[in-house]
């Protein structure tokens, strides 16, 4: 599936090893857990350009030096921060967002998706966390449903998420349109 797949983690060292698959994303990544030099860490392997993944692995590194808790790139061992589509960064502790609170406190940045757009696509979060009124947020989530089903679609229909996010778009209407056709 992968061009050079997960053999570009030996480009981390000799004491590099691949754990388990992580869960998450939409399946334009395959994350794994890791263990490199007796540390565990997390492996993202996917198709992003190098420029992408300069990008991303840059913002990551100012994040870290400005004190923003992110996960932050471990060099291979010839200082680079990513290979053949591979980024390891490290591990960071933690659970899944669970209540309205702990959703508020990430409302968060999808590094790996983040990107010049309309804002509203990331803040289209559960229970509400961005704080958007109900029509921008009904907007927004129809947007998000509409873009992840299109990024993820697979020609034959198979893909079950893009399917299902599919489902999930309707015409939204605003509420004063809402009213006006009540």
């Amino acid at each position: 599936m992968w061009r050079v797949g997960w053999e570009a983690l030996e480009q981390w060292g000799d004491d590099v090893v691949r754990i388990e698959p992580l869960t998450g994303g939409v399946g334009v990544n395959e994350v794994w857990s890791v263990r490199v030099n007796g540390h565990l860490a997390v492996g993202r392997l996917g198709q992003r350009s190098d420029a992408d993944l300069a990008w991303e692995t840059d913002l990551l590194r100012h994040l870290d030096r400005e004190g923003v808790g992110v996960p932050v790139p471990i060099p291979t061992t010839d200082g680079r921060h990513f290979a053949d589509g591979l980024v390891v960064m490290t591990y960071v502790e933690g659970r899944s967002p669970e209540t309205e609170a702990d959703w508020r406190r990430v409302a968060m940045i999808d590094w790996d998706e983040s990107h010049v757009d309309v804002p509203d696509l990331d803040l289209a979060l559960p229970h509400n966390a961005a704080g958007l009124d109900d029509d921008a947020y009904d907007i927004a989530a129809q947007a998000r449903a509409a873009w992840e089903a299109a990024v993820c679609w697979d020609p034959s229909g198979t893909d079950r998420f893009a399917v299902k996010r599919l489902a999930e778009v309707r015409a939204v209407l605003s509420s004063s349109e809402s009213t006006e056709r009540a």
